[in-house]
């Protein structure tokens, strides 16, 4: 079962080809280049995010 974006997304590709009477598809090549870079963009900032948190005093936080 295909998750909840990916059916949006093609239900938005099905609605602009419908009211711009032009072919669009969505190939699977794009479907999963998103997620990759999602999981890139997901996991740089994780690591931005714990090595802030490394740096940080302590005492700081509270």
């Amino acid at each position: 079962m295909p998750a909840p974006a990916i059916l949006i997304s093609l239900g938005a590709y099905q609605l602009t080809a419908m009211a711009t009477a032009l072919p669009l598809t969505m190939p699977m090549g794009r479907v999963l280049l998103v997620l990759l870079l999602t999981f890139l963009m997901c996991n740089v900032s994780g690591a931005i995010a714990t090595r802030r948190l490394q740096a940080a005093d302590p005492a700081d936080i509270f």
